[in-house]
């Protein structure tokens, strides 16, 4: 599978988004994840971005750009 480009990630209340450098976006309700639907507003704003995903460090949660785009569909393994 070709490397994922993230140009920019972005929350709102219900959703986490991502786009890639092509304008590929995805966006994926926290519901699914049980950390991410627990936290604060605050809390899902405070990540960092890495190499292959982003890290929420106050809730302990990670989640993988390539299993995200998989996920929507946008993407095959």
């Amino acid at each position: 599978m070709k490397r994922l480009v993230i140009d920019r990630v972005w929350t709102d209340d219900t959703y986490l988004w991502i786009e890639t450098k092509d304008g590929q976006r995805t966006c994926t309700p926290f519901s699914k994840w049980k950390r991410l639907a627990k936290a604060t507003k605050a809390q899902r704003d405070s990540f960092v971005l890495g190499y292959t995903g982003i890290h929420w460090p106050k809730i302990d949660e990670h989640l993988g750009y390539e299993g995200v785009f998989v996920d929507a569909g946008l993407c095959e393994v």
